[in-house]
């Protein structure tokens, strides 16, 4: 052969070498991407105290080359002879960062085998057996601090921390916006800790528990939503305002401390009784998923046993429907319900669709109160028509298991009973120095708790007054725009800049008296019919968090114009699984 073809030959193999060194080099540095410790490895003497990450290869300098864990071999360093007992170039002081690498990526110790002789180490074994000793042996001392706390080496050492209690509208849209106000940002850490790992959109829960809507399409999942956010599922236990720090828990899991710099307050409410006796016990409610589906279930249960039931009188009963409020809620409820329960009665033989009662109850002299008496009157006159029964200036005075006492004297027989009546802040809140005699956080204009710069309250859990001096009422809209505007004056306080204050007038208000009607009031405007029911629809469909949530529910609104509704009753027995013990915050 030519020397001319030998040399171009050469060059070949020295530019194909060179080009799979670096892609080999590539892939290798991909590989090493920072993960979080396994649960096991956390506590392990070498991982870096609260962080449960690995250090990362910058953490490495200052090392000498031959300690390094990467790099190539080493440009200078001991010697064979040394005491520090070389094994290639990888020796025993570098060793724990070596293993560092294998819990960071997860490998078992055939494949870091195989990742180190290809340029890290000729000889590992001593490495695994320190690895494999060490972590049998801190297996059983893994700190519940360390589990599944995900920060970046790179980060801030000093980020300033805020923690967000509630994902409902108001805690959820301030994550949303400190979310989009961060972005390029490594000095804020956000963590929003809720008691389910979902966003339920309330506003369409009649809906689902009436199978006009499939129950997955109105919740969204967190951590989808909010990707840059830390997350945790778990219950509020205890704020301590002078320490800085919140403690949650986990159902059967340990008790879990988060310190904070930043703290907002947005746990929402729960349905409010009153005190009034056989409530609690006998009646269902509105806020959650489950509620919307232990009415729906309820109430094709009560179908099923008035097909059994022989006696007229018995089957009456079984056939009312209570709903006790008057208000959005309560309407919307009592609108959608009639018409499930009268489509699904079509299907049965021992009744008709004319024997379903549905009767709404209030203790006020109108309904729909937060709308002008023209189109309250409208919805009165549109469910009357449909057979709905109203006792107005009516207010409940107990519940049992048969029926339903009114302050009159009246009783209303029934196995059914919605309360819808009232809501009140979350009861943690009471706990809290500063709440008021309502259980609410009186806060600033700024949405600063009282008394306090580091912590903020949004939502049904605060006391937001306007110019007027009145609360601001408790509805999703307000919640939102709370929320949003939190999260501006908090990122605000961070950077050291002025507070805005929280102004906002509400666009409108609306329902949904299904069959293609409903009502509305929008800066003025009444509107009623046909347009006030697909504005309501238009507007909470571009509310959903998701676009995916968007076409589904589109979907279903469209498949129910063809399509009878739904009326499979889906109940699932407990389970008898032995309960977990029960684990004290020392262990």
């Amino acid at each position: 052969m030519p020397s001319g073809g030998r040399e171009e030959s050469r060059v070949n193999v020295v530019v194909c070498v060179s080009v799979s060194a670096t892609v080999a080099t590539i892939s290798e540095r991909r590989r090493f991407r920072q993960r979080t410790l396994p649960r096991a490895c956390a506590a392990m003497p070498w991982a870096i105290t609260g962080l449960g990450k690995v250090p990362s290869i910058a953490l490495c300098e200052g090392m000498d080359d031959c300690h390094k864990p990467s790099g190539g071999p080493p440009r200078s360093g001991p010697t064979p002879s040394s005491n520090r007992n070389v094994k290639g170039w990888l020796t025993l002081d570098c060793a724990r960062t070596a293993i560092l690498f294998k819990l960071r990526q997860g490998l078992d110790a055939s494949r870091l085998s195989r990742l180190l002789s290809r340029g890290f180490a000729r000889d590992f074994s001593l490495m695994d057996a320190h690895f494999s000793a060490t972590a049998n042996r801190h297996r059983a001392d893994v700190s519940v601090d360390a589990m599944d706390e995900v920060s970046s080496v790179s980060s801030s050492a000093a980020a300033s921390r805020v923690v967000i209690l509630g994902g409902g509208f108001g805690g959820l849209y301030a994550a949303l916006r400190l979310q989009s106000l961060l972005r390029g940002r490594r000095d804020v850490d956000v963590t929003l800790v809720n008691r389910e790992n979902f966003f339920l959109f309330t506003p369409m829960l009649p809906q689902v528990a009436t199978s006009g809507l499939d129950t997955r399409h109105i919740v969204a999942t967190i951590r989808r939503i909010c990707p840059r956010i830390r997350f945790y599922e778990a219950d509020v236990k205890a704020v301590d305002f002078a320490n800085k720090t919140v403690t949650i828990v986990h159902s059967g899991a340990r008790p879990r401390t988060l310190p904070y710099d930043q703290l907002l307050l947005a746990l929402g409410s729960v349905t409010n009784f009153f005190g009034i006796p056989g409530l609690a016990e006998h009646a269902l409610t509105m806020k959650s998923l489950s509620d919307a589906i232990r009415l729906r279930n309820h109430a094709l249960d009560m179908l099923e046993r008035a097909e059994l039931e022989t006696d007229a009188g018995r089957r009456r009963e079984l056939l009312t429907f209570v709903v006790a409020g008057a208000g959005f809620a309560g309407i919307e409820t009592a609108a959608e319900l009639d018409i499930f329960m009268r489509r699904a009665a079509r299907s049965y033989r021992s009744f008709t669709p004319a024997d379903i009662r549905t009767v709404i109850v209030d203790a006020q002299d109108r309904i729909l109160p937060e709308l002008s008496p023209t189109l309250a009157q409208f919805t009165l006159q549109t469910l009357q028509k449909r057979g709905v029964e109203f006792h107005l200036n009516a207010k409940v005075a107990g519940a049992d298991a048969s029926g339903v006492t009114l302050h009159a004297g009246e009783r209303i027989a029934t196995h059914t009973l919605v309360w819808t009546g009232g809501v009140a802040a979350h009861p943690f809140i009471a706990t809290l120095p500063g709440a008021t005699s309502r259980g609410r956080l009186p806060t600033e204009p700024t949405l600063a708790m009282r008394g306090s710069d580091r912590v903020w309250a949004v939502g049904d859990c605060a006391e937001v007054l306007d110019a007027q001096g009145k609360p601001y009422p408790p509805t999703a809209q307000h919640a939102l725009r709370e929320g949003g505007h939190a999260g501006d004056n908090i990122l605000a306080a961070i950077d050291g800049r002025a507070l805005r204050p929280f102004a906002f007038t509400a666009i409108g208000q609306m329902a949904n008296l299904g069959r293609h009607r409903g009502v509305a009031m929008v800066g003025g405007l009444k509107i009623s019919g046909f347009p006030a029911w697909w504005l309501w629809r238009t507007y909470y469909l571009s509310r959903l968090p998701t676009l995916d949530k968007k076409i589904r529910v589109a979907i279903d609104w469209t498949l129910d114009l063809f399509f009878a509704r739904d009326t499979v009753r889906l109940s699932l027995p407990e389970p008898k699984v032995p309960s977990a013990p029960a684990l004290s915050a020392n262990e």
